[in-house]
């Protein structure tokens, strides 16, 4: 995700992703090892690398979403196929990756507000680790 997007999809409150790290079944079966907020972390900071990449930035911008079978589609290594729009009231939270290190920022979607302005403007995010 990109700042923009998020914007966005605030401003028109439904929005169609193509696809959504999430913890599949293979994904578990190769994890078993490891407990389920570990995977969940490790989804989100892949998310996260990927926006990074995207943007070519230093940070990274993932939504936790609360999702629907019904928009669900078919299930690959750590990613499902999204079918249907999403709506921004299934945010949970936005995730920021902002350093080298395996760490992430989160945001309430109620904070999503203010916080925008400075993410548009790449300065520096704060909040709760």
């Amino acid at each position: 995700m990109t700042p923009k997007e998020i914007e966005e999809f605030a401003n028109v409150e439904v929005l169609r992703f193509p696809h959504a790290y999430v913890m599949t079944t293979n994904y578990q079966r190769e994890n078993i090892d490891e407990d389920h907020e570990e995977l969940e972390f490790q989804l989100s900071y892949l998310a996260a690398l990927e926006s990074k990449q995207r943007l070519q930035s230093q940070y990274g911008f993932v939504l936790a979403l609360d999702l629907e079978l019904s928009q669900l589609g078919i299930e690959y290594e750590d990613t499902i196929e999204l079918i249907a729009d999403l709506r921004w009231n299934q945010v949970e939270s936005v995730l920021v990756a902002e350093s080298e290190d395996e760490e992430l920022t989160w945001f309430a979607r109620q904070e999503v507000e203010t916080q925008l302005p400075i993410w548009l403007k790449g300065g520096q995010i704060s909040g709760s680790a």
